[in-house]
């Protein structure tokens, strides 16, 4: 079991810790933890700082790319995305500027494999209605691309790309809808492959499975939902989360920090729960419901925010209101700790016995290029989905859940 230090930013001035990303770098890796106008740059190896990158607005995310070596991304509420070196942090490579009729930037995703930056904006009022946007950069042309600006009603709160389709951009929004967008796609209005209704306001999406070829989306009210992105069904929708853990495992949990994907053979999606003390548990999404794996130490002391796992190193990073960053080892062992002042020992157990999501739903046959349609209903058999049958009777939502949006004014996306 590997020691792990623990770090927390400054007593005079904690900052809530709200983004967290591993970064390839050239000499060794590096973790990025955002709060408040700073982010500070640690050791991934030791959590020894290393540099502070200050200078502009409140940070309101971060992001990184693992085919951009040392290349760390931000989207700050002063209208700009920054493109920082982290050897050399004093000031960013590259500066986009987001102009000053959209709603300030509330979320960020990179891809090198495309060359592409994307970010979302907070809702703003555009003659009488609620309005924001994604806006995405040619990083290698150095120039905006495109603003999508009729996919969400309200702020969009998460956006990232594909590990295995690196043209698909997830978005989910407060507006409850979770969309896959192709930029790939020069006609602009045919860019938007799906929409998935989460029912409620999103607070994380993002891909998972041996190819991507799920999405999830957890909502504000700690629901879970995952669809196929080949033709927008939805598999699952568990709600009333609280309840059922409780009366299942007799656990509290106040919230969902996020999801992350295990692979080396496991193939199982994981959520972080947790409540306003701290206290968090690893829960493997079933088709069925959320089933507990473990319950790390109580090292947080308050509210959890979010997390960053480097599937590599099955390491899991939680960052906490407190500005206390964590890190969590995985192997076979159950979670155990052993604290100083300053190093945490910590580690997360195996998936739990039984087969995971990705485990009991099959790839589908490949579909004819096209849309996804809105009626829910998939082009292959019954057969190639053995997961959708004991699905199909509790989930008649489905039909209205996913597909294609119909715009509200029938405009295309309009160039940035």
């Amino acid at each position: 079991m590997e020691l792990f230090k623990e770090f927390r930013f400054p007593e005079r001035s904690p900052d809530t810790i709200h983004s967290i990303c591993s970064v390839v770098s050239s000499s060794s890796p590096v973790i990025a933890a955002a709060g408040g106008k700073r982010i500070q740059l640690l050791s991934a190896n030791s959590l020894s700082p290393l540099s502070v990158i200050g200078g502009h607005g409140v940070v309101k995310s971060i992001a990184t790319s693992s085919n951009e070596p040392n290349l760390l991304w931000s989207a700050t509420d002063d209208w700009a995305v920054r493109g920082w070196d982290v050897r050399t942090p004093e000031a960013p490579v590259t500066t986009f500027t987001v102009k000053n009729n959209v709603g300030s930037l509330s979320s960020i995703a990179t891809s090198g494999a495309t060359g592409h930056v994307a970010a979302g904006t907070e809702a703003i009022k555009i003659e009488g209605e609620n309005s924001a946007s994604v806006i995405l950069w040619d990083v290698r042309g150095g120039k905006p691309v495109v603003e999508y600006d009729e996919v969400h009603s309200d702020t969009v709160t998460k956006l990232c790309f594909s590990p295995h389709t690196p043209n698909y951009l997830c978005s989910g929004s407060l507006d409850g809808l979770t969309c896959i967008l192709d930029i790939s796609v020069v006609d602009l209005d045919d860019s938007l492959e799906s929409v998935l209704n989460v029912e409620s306001s999103v607070a994380q999406a993002g891909f998972f499975g041996p190819a991507s070829e799920y999405v999830y989306s957890v909502s504000l009210t700690e629901t879970v939902g995952f669809w196929m992105i080949d033709d927008a069904m939805r598999l699952g929708l568990l709600e009333n989360n609280r309840e059922s853990l409780d009366k299942k495992y007799g656990i509290p949990m106040d919230y969902i920090v996020d999801c992350f994907y295990q692979t080396s053979g496991l193939e199982q999606l994981t959520t972080v729960a947790g409540s306003h003390s701290g206290k968090l548990h690893l829960l493997n999404v079933k088709l069925d419901g959320l089933e507990l794996s473990s319950t790390l130490p109580h090292n947080h002391q308050t509210t959890v925010r979010c997390l960053d796992y480097d599937a590599q190193n099955h390491i899991l990073y939680t960052g906490d209101e407190d500005g206390r960053l964590c890190c969590w080892k995985s192997s076979s062992t159950c979670a155990t700790v052993s604290s100083s002042e300053t190093t945490t020992v910590a580690s997360i157990t195996e998936a739990a016995e039984g087969t995971s999501l990705a485990a009991e739903k099959r790839l589908p046959a490949k579909k004819e290029p096209g849309r996804n349609a809105g009626n829910g209903t998939s082009a292959t058999s019954e057969s190639d989905h053995p997961a959708q049958h004991q699905h199909q009777s509790g989930d008649a939502s489905a039909a209205h859940s996913s597909g294609r949006r119909q715009h509200k004014h029938d405009r295309q996306y309009k160039p940035y």
